[in-house]
């Protein structure tokens, strides 16, 4: 009952999973802490009155670029390749 355990390969898988779990941890969290970061050194630009006038290029640029990347996911599907 117990002789799957006592395979040196499925000790090896059970410890290469036990390692993924915290590596996963780290690697999905670590955009989230720079995006946050990233966004704080962002406002503390844009509330310098010299970057207030490229934030607002900046955003109006951003919002087009989703806009169109929105526009072609919506209509992409419709046209097959």
């Amino acid at each position: 009952m117990v002789e799957w355990w006592n395979n040196g390969l499925q000790k090896q898988k059970v410890a290469t999973g036990i390692l993924f779990i915290p590596l996963f941890a780290i690697w999905h969290c670590l955009p989230i802490v720079v995006a946050g970061s990233s966004g704080a050194a962002v406002r503390g630009l844009l509330e310098n009155s010299i970057w207030q006038g490229a934030g607002n290029w900046f955003r109006k640029g951003a919002g087009a670029v989703i806009g169109a990347l929105g526009a072609y996911f919506i209509v992409n599907p419709s046209f097959p390749a």
